[in-house]
């Protein structure tokens, strides 16, 4: 779908699908003005029902869909109750738990399993994803939630994702290796 030379997005071919989750995920102002996984669930679900037919659930980030979309462990003891295959893996995890996509891992992802809007959930070390799957709370920045847009090609290996965030990595090319522990799903099924 894409040439491996750097193309201007305004001259790229896509489907009108695919436009539309591009053309939404570039909509906000890129600020950390909302967390990481409320940033992507804003951009998805602006494009879900027109792109995708369906719509999101609406956000509650006390419900279960919301609680695996955005890792919130919380203290009521529920989290250990959500299914172990998708704790721990924000968007992708919320959007496979409900029939939506299948859960896309990092391997795949770098051999270009991903399509433009496709949602990632990065995590810096594996420990770290292993102790919010398990449900304690690690301190600090340890995971992120974004959006993918495009690859980034020398020759015709990739190097990188061009993706669209609260304004953390906007701009920046996402290199193998820089989220250590990393999935995603597909929010489009076209070709």
């Amino acid at each position: 779908m894409f040439s491996h030379a750097i193309t201007p997005l305004s001259q790229m071919v896509f489907g009108h699908q695919t436009f539309y989750v591009i053309q939404k995920a570039f909509q906000f102002n890129n600020t950390l003005d909302l967390t990481c996984y409320e940033d992507t669930y804003k951009r998805i679900s602006r494009a879900s029902p027109i792109a995708l037919g369906r719509t999101l659930p609406v956000w509650d980030p006390g419900s279960r869909f919301g609680r695996i979309w955005g890792s919130i462990i919380g203290k009521d003891g529920k989290w250990k109750s959500f299914p172990r295959e998708f704790r721990g893996k924000g968007a992708p995890g919320a959007l496979a738990m409900d029939g939506w996509s299948e859960l896309i891992r990092g391997p795949e992802i770098w051999r270009g399993a991903l399509k433009p809007g496709a949602v990632l959930q990065g995590w810096r070390k594996p420990e770290y994803f292993r102790a919010v799957r398990n449900g304690n709370k690690p301190e600090g920045l340890l995971g992120h939630s974004f959006v993918f847009v495009r690859y980034e090609y020398h020759g015709d290996n990739i190097v990188g994702m061009h993706v669209a965030d609260n304004g953390f990595q906007n701009g920046n090319v996402v290199g193998p290796g820089e989220w250590p522990v990393l999935f995603g799903a597909n929010t489009i099924t076209e070709h």
